[in-house]
């Protein structure tokens, strides 16, 4: 299922058809024939820069297929997908990543949404829009199930269009004990001890601070990191600590605002 041959599909005139108040389709875009397991379902390289935010993420299910749609909003409307933007099936994490550009210009946050839960049987658990650490925004579909998927670019208001079947190898799925109101810890996971200590996730959290507390390695360490972004949005962290990779015992977390009491995540790497 590792296609990762790519057609390029040139300027798409179906923007003219459906009349002046549908927004134009990106110019190019990238993507591999048939349903993927891993790696990139889409790149667009170039359209419309028009500062517009992430305005709607929907989810619906057609027979045995799972349809998440992203949707784009300007000050004048619907907004076609931004340029560049990329999605990318991630395996080794369970998560399906959406990456688009953050304009400097737009007023405002550059999303109405922050994060959902999806109730009922499916494959996308939830979502979380957040600040990557490289500046960017993105959407981090979790994922209930190992799946195979395929993207495009779709429908009269040119949106991301997302589209998830059971299959593909194993996944390794997010325990619900490595999320809480204020932090998604992405790394590490239970039992997964590694030559190389890397904590990992989102956060949003006061000051942006993360408070990391690491146990049975040569010595006890608490620090902290701080996460992209402010409150708006979550935040993307990432603290790698190459001198504890023998840590027993890994906390993640921040203090209550009021009472001081440390809200964390417990990971046990090793027994």
């Amino acid at each position: 299922m590792r296609n990762r041959g790519a057609i390029a599909v040139a300027t798409l005139f179906a923007g003219l058809m459906l009349g002046s108040c549908a927004p134009p389709p990106p110019d190019v875009i990238e993507a591999p024939v048939g349903w993927i397991d891993e790696g990139p379902l889409l790149t667009v390289h170039d359209g419309s820069h028009t500062p517009a935010r992430l305005g709607a993420i929907t989810r619906s299910i057609i027979d045995s297929v799972e349809v998440v749609v992203l949707r784009f909003e300007s000050s004048m409307g619907l907004a076609p997908a931004p340029a560049p933007s990329w999605i990318l099936l991630g395996r080794s994490r369970a998560v399906l990543r959406v990456i688009c550009p953050l304009d400097s210009l737009l007023e405002g946050p550059p999303s109405t949404w922050t994060d959902t839960l999806f109730t009922g049987p499916g494959l996308v658990a939830s979502a979380y829009v957040l600040r990557t650490l490289e500046g960017h925004l993105a959407v981090d579909l979790h994922l209930a199930a190992p799946v195979l998927a395929r993207a495009h670019v779709g429908g009269p208001d040119s949106a991301f269009v997302i589209e998830l079947r059971r299959g593909g190898p194993p996944m390794p799925g997010l325990a619900l004990a490595s999320r809480r109101p204020n932090i998604v810890l992405l790394e590490p996971r239970e039992g997964s001890a590694s030559s190389l200590l890397a904590v990992e996730g989102y956060a949003r959290t006061f000051e942006s601070n993360v408070l990391i507390q690491v146990r049975g390695a040569v010595a006890p360490i608490d620090t902290f990191t701080t996460a992209a972004g402010g409150v708006d949005l979550w935040g993307e962290f990432r603290l790698e600590l190459p001198h504890a990779a023998a840590a027993e015992t890994v906390r993640v977390g921040d203090a209550d605002m009021e009472s001081g009491a440390l809200r964390l995540i417990e990971v046990v790497r090793r027994r």
